[in-house]
């Protein structure tokens, strides 16, 4: 069902763009608007086969998410410099949350499947794989020392800062290669995009190679537009922008760090 959602809310997407564009007799943008849509779709069958291979497990939303728990328990271990006794107990707290999670986001996930914000269309206010971590940093941070909480809250300040800066500079780069834009403008707006930085907005780091030949987020005009010149202005205007959304944990064919034995 999940899968059937996925396909039907990208697929629903050119039928009506083309025939749009054909009723307007614009049969080469048409063409553009379909194979630029084909291409985001099959991105969704990749992963929907991804979704479909963990429903083997006995848990596949847990099985989903599992590596989000590995890696945040990994993270807080070279953080913090836990002991095994703080590390089998920040396990056993994380598990728990996972399981707890997975329950609710089960439901959610067979209301909403994978879908691809555009228009009015609402995205939720926090992704998933955000939720999970916040609920498991505040378990690992259950199990520190108070020397070892600002250790770990000092990291992960940093990474939120490298995912933002790392996201930020890969659109950069798409707006360069769709405005030619000057230094000094490339420094205006990512300024401007930090500063208006939201996750309504942004996407996910395992998102942005999604965005910047065909697509761009929905970027805040104020973060770019007073930057540009009128020429700019209208290459801008006419991007389409739209923000793509798994709601998913990892990508389970990256590479993702296993340091952390939970049992399974």
């Amino acid at each position: 069902m999940c899968t059937l959602a996925i396909v039907v809310a990208i697929a629903g997407i050119p039928a009506r763009a083309v025939l749009a564009r054909e009723a307007e007799g614009s049969a080469e943008e048409a063409a553009e608007e379909a194979a630029d849509q084909e291409a985001a779709a099959a991105a969704v069958v990749e992963f929907a086969q991804i979704v479909e291979g963990d429903a083997l497990d006995p848990n596949p939303v847990e099985a989903l998410y599992r590596p989000i728990v590995k890696v945040e328990l990994s993270f807080a271990k070279r953080s913090c410099d836990l002991t095994e006794e703080q590390l089998q107990t920040a396990i056993n707290e994380c598990k728990t949350a996972l399981t707890e999670f997975a329950k609710k986001q089960g439901n959610v996930n067979q209301r909403n499947g994978m879908v691809l914000f555009a228009g009015g269309v609402q995205q939720q206010s926090t992704p998933p794989r955000e939720k999970l971590e916040q609920e498991l940093q505040t378990k690992i941070v259950s199990t520190l020392t108070v020397e070892q909480s600002k250790a770990y809250q000092k990291e992960l300040e940093q990474r939120v800062e490298f995912r933002r800066d790392a996201i930020v500079g890969a659109l950069l780069r798409g707006l360069d290669s769709k405005l030619s834009l000057s230094e000094r403008q490339s420094e205006d707006i990512r300024e401007g995009m930090i500063e208006h930085w939201s996750d309504n907005w942004a996407p996910e780091l395992e998102m942005v190679d999604n965005y910047g030949q065909h697509y761009f987020p929905q970027i805040p005009s104020k973060a770019i537009t007073p930057y540009l010149d009128a020429s700019q202005k209208r290459v801008w205007n006419g991007l389409q922008k739209v923000n793509f959304s798994s709601g998913m944990a990892i990508h389970q064919q990256g590479n993702v760090i296993d340091d952390i034995d939970l049992g399974e």
